[in-house]
């Protein structure tokens, strides 16, 4: 049920194809000349993580399907939970703007909501202390549906927050590390630099649920919407969107 559904699928065909490959490029390794009679050793591409390899062995993709059902847009929200205690709700399509979200009492009724229903049906249930879940809550005041979880990661969109903003440590250290070179000023390797984050990862495990608990979020949960035309962001397709015009230039050219 993901967007990059296809970015996913092909990401993990590379890997397995990579780790189909692996004994062959051994193998031609160890049948290469006399370095002597090559001094200038060919420039390599950079290798692919063997965790990553060896993960991607064990993933086995299967097609999970989900009876349709017309969800109203302004009514479906993000909410993101650390140490077990939701601390954030984000309006699920930041690129819109529903003037009804706005309606007196309309933000505070569905932190109340919210609130009451994620203590009362997943509260300290769920394997992972911090993640993030998408819902939908009926105008009608009807239950609240769980329409999917999401893990804290880069590739999991904050919407109306910032990662700044939001009590999970290792994201602002992943944040801070954007701008800088994908490769270390000290050359370390793909695998090492992957081992450091898994290390600062769980030194980071508990950090969420402190600084959740400290900051008292589930007292003061703040539910962000787009208020005016103004709020409005960029949709999800925007990035990878080109104008339709595009389309027949390559049949111009031929």
């Amino acid at each position: 049920s993901s967007d990059r559904v296809m970015h996913d699928l092909e990401q993990l065909q590379q890997l397995h194809s990579t780790q189909q490959q692996q004994p062959q490029q051994q193998q031609a390794r160890c049948q290469q000349q006399d370095p002597q009679q090559h001094p200038y050793p060919q420039q390599q591409s950079q290798p692919i993580s063997q965790q990553a390899v060896a993960a991607a062995a064990l993933v086995h993709p299967q097609l999970v399907l989900r009876r349709w059902q017309e969800l109203l847009p302004e009514r479906e929200f993000r909410c993101f939970v650390a140490g077990h205690a939701l601390v954030g709700i984000s309006q699920r399509d930041p690129s819109q703007h529903f003037p009804q979200l706005g309606l007196p009492g309309e933000v505070a009724g569905l932190r109340q909501q919210l609130l009451a229903w994620h203590a009362d049906k997943i509260g300290s249930s769920f394997p992972l202390d911090s993640y993030v879940m998408d819902v939908y809550v009926p105008a009608a005041g009807g239950p609240v549906r769980l329409l999917d979880f999401s893990p804290i990661c880069s590739t999991t969109s904050t919407l109306l927050f910032t990662w700044d903003e939001l009590p999970y440590p290792h994201m602002h250290t992943h944040t801070a590390q954007q701008g800088s070179a994908g490769s270390t000023a000290d050359g370390s390797s793909q695998d090492e630099q992957e081992q450091q984050q898994g290390e600062q990862q769980q030194r980071h495990a508990g950090a969420a649920q402190a600084a959740a608990a400290a900051a008292g979020f589930d007292g003061r949960v703040e539910v962000r919407v787009v208020q005016h035309a103004g709020m409005i962001l960029p949709g999800a397709r925007a990035a990878t969107g080109m104008p339709i015009d595009m389309l027949g230039l390559q049949d111009s050219f031929e």
